[in-house]
């Protein structure tokens, strides 16, 4: 095989690149940590997210991808290039690459994730909306006749859309999504148990227990985090119809 083929979703949490009949190869958190004065990439993935909070002097941590679109063209180009690299690893042929892209997006916003991704190494770039790919990957033929509601809830956007014969009749985007619910979730806890937790907490509890229902069984799990008042480590435990009431808002 000359080259790689991959399909690379830039979400604003997560970037996840497949490759034909391996499928998914890498998938990483949207997140890097980089040198403030020089703006060169540290860290990237896994290990930027977990210092989110720990940075050292001289070092900031940043998502440059913000509600489905490029927030910072160089480090997003940094980024994309690392993974991309760490895919094809020392292969001389530069990858073909489909990229989803939210339905709504600018003609802006559409060259400057072709450019990107080019200047990240591809040979060339095609863009599939994202409510068309995740169509896709939910098994639905995207070209029945009878119509599809498909509804993608990413980090920064939901983008949702009504599909029939391989196109969308009718489509919407909002800006609550993953981050929103990470958000709130926050917000509840300091408001109800004076306790501050982080992003990787409360998206922790948002993935245990969360719902958009009461459940019939309630769960619970323990958070940890510092006090507001004492600024000591401390322990509650979370119900998920808590978690479901606090998001209730956001949901509705």
């Amino acid at each position: 095989m000359f080259g790689y083929d991959l399909g690379i979703d830039l979400g604003t949490s997560r970037i996840v690149i497949s490759v034909p009949d391996k499928g998914i190869v890498l998938n990483e958190p949207s997140y890097v940590a980089y040198d403030i004065e020089t703006e060169k990439i540290l860290y990237a993935g896994r290990r930027a997210f977990y210092l989110q909070g720990r940075e050292p002097e001289g070092v900031a941590v940043a998502q440059p991808i913000k509600e489905g679109v490029i927030g910072n063209y160089s480090l997003t180009q940094q980024m994309v290039r690392l993974f991309v690299s760490k895919v094809i690893k020392k292969n001389v042929f530069k990858p073909r690459v489909v990229a989803s892209i939210p339905a709504l997006a600018t003609d802006v916003e559409r060259r400057t994730l072709v450019s990107v991704i080019i200047a990240a190494g591809a040979r060339s770039v095609c863009l599939v909306e994202d409510t068309l790919c995740a169509a896709f990957g939910a098994g639905i033929d995207p070209a029945q006749p009878n119509g599809a509601f498909v509804i993608d809830i990413g980090g920064g956007t939901t983008d949702m859309a009504i599909i029939s014969q391989g196109a969308m009749s009718q489509n919407e985007t909002l800006d609550i999504a993953g981050d929103s619910f990470d958000a709130e979730i926050i917000r509840f806890l300091k408001e109800k148990y004076n306790i501050l937790v982080g992003v990787r907490t409360a998206e922790e509890i948002k993935n245990s227990i969360g719902c958009a229902v009461p459940r019939d069984e309630e769960i619970t799990m323990n958070a940890k985090g510092r006090s507001a008042e004492t600024g000591l480590p401390m322990i509650i435990e979370v119900s998920s119809n808590e978690i479901c009431h606090c998001l209730k808002p956001l949901l509705s």
